[in-house]
């Protein structure tokens, strides 16, 4: 199998699956959810990609379930379909799970036929899932995968995690999974509890990319897939995922992951979604730039989110600028957030010229 990357670190790459990485990685996310032939599964996840091939087109096939396609995501469309089709399992991003807990008509539709679902595709904001258990009714599973090691995954949370687990970390190494956290630069291994690259090896990490030796030779050294996350192995064996490599923002010289300041603006009462970037600073070299949707009928400001910020992290990641919008660029298959490239958050984000800014930046602002 020809499985392409979503490009968000550059052009899309044809990673190469073997038959065997294909039929068992779409069986292992079954047992994220405990999906059966009896489940009735929802599927509007794009199956070109890792995520939507694996757990949409394969996985059921291998169950004997059943599948009720949708030609895009609508929330409304979703519920209905929902509702009619007695659905069971949805796997589905973040974005998705916020748009159905935010709808004015998720109340209208009889939805709890669904029982379970699979988050992935970006990291979820802290209490979604919780909020998910408790308005939906629906239990869901993190994961972490690629389309390197597709259309499968690499680390999952079991069935029937608790909630406290689920809500932290992605989980841990599925069966014939080997991982390390190494240093980006050194690519030395470091202790658990310290941030680092995730590499990993096993029976679903691709053969190369095809036709392409170079790239090939830049994310498998040594027998260890190099994939660019930045994570963390807790001491209980569990993995905590903070961003990407090229997601961490130098502002003066200190190191920012913005994970752990969308954690916090979500919890704003005006703040819908949020996606923080770096912005070109002359002083500091990257200025923190939080990007909101806000609420329906809403405004936030940038003193607002920084006054609700400022007890709960150091003064240094307050950010520096919130530009406002209606809606996020997404990749190809409208799952994943496009942060950088040409029409990227990044890029709309330092052309805005209506994004509010403080005035005086100093490093410990």
């Amino acid at each position: 199998m020809l499985l392409y990357t979503s490009g968000t670190t550059g052009s899309p790459k044809g990673a190469m699956i073997t038959h065997y990485a294909a039929v068992r990685g779409g069986w292992e996310y079954s047992l994220g959810v405990n999906a059966t032939s009896d489940d009735i599964f929802i599927g509007f996840l794009v199956m070109s990609h890792s995520y939507g091939c694996g757990s949409i087109l394969i996985q059921p096939i291998l169950l004997q379930a059943t599948v009720i396609l949708m030609d895009k995501f609508e929330t409304e469309n979703a519920f209905e379909i929902i509702e009619k089709e007695k659905i069971t399992l949805q796997l589905a991003a973040p974005a998705h799970y916020i748009l159905e807990l935010n709808h004015k008509s998720r109340k209208n539709y009889h939805i709890n036929s669904l029982r379970s679902g699979l988050i992935a595709g970006q990291i979820a904001p802290e209490g979604l899932i919780g909020k998910a258990e408790k308005e939906m009714g629906i239990y869901l599973s993190s994961f972490w995968g690629a389309s390197e090691v597709g259309p499968g995954l690499g680390i999952m949370c079991s069935f029937q995690s608790p909630l406290n687990i689920r809500e932290k970390y992605i989980g841990k190494p599925i069966n014939d999974t080997f991982t390390r956290v190494v240093d980006p630069i050194t690519h030395k291994k470091l202790p658990d509890g310290e941030i680092g690259e995730l590499t990993l090896s096993g029976w679903h990490v691709m053969k190369g990319y095809w036709k392409n030796a170079e790239k090939t030779r830049l994310q498998i050294i040594d027998g260890w897939l190099f994939m660019g996350d930045l994570v963390s192995r807790e001491k209980n064996g569990y993995f905590k995922i903070y961003g990407r490599t090229k997601d961490l923002i130098n502002r003066g010289g200190y190191k920012i992951y913005p994970y752990e300041l969308e954690s916090l603006i979500i919890d704003h009462r005006k703040v819908d979604q949020v996606c923080v970037v770096a912005t070109p600073n002359p002083v500091l070299g990257e200025s923190i730039c939080a990007c909101v949707i806000p609420k329906s009928g809403k405004v936030v400001t940038l003193k607002e989110i920084r006054e609700f910020m400022r007890d709960k992290i150091a003064p240094y990641k307050l950010p520096d600028e919130v530009c406002l919008m209606t809606d996020f660029p997404k990749l190809s298959g409208g799952v994943k957030i496009k942060k950088f490239g040409k029409g990227g958050l990044a890029e709309l984000a330092k052309k805005d010229q209506n994004r509010e800014r403080i005035r005086q930046i100093a490093v410990t602002s």
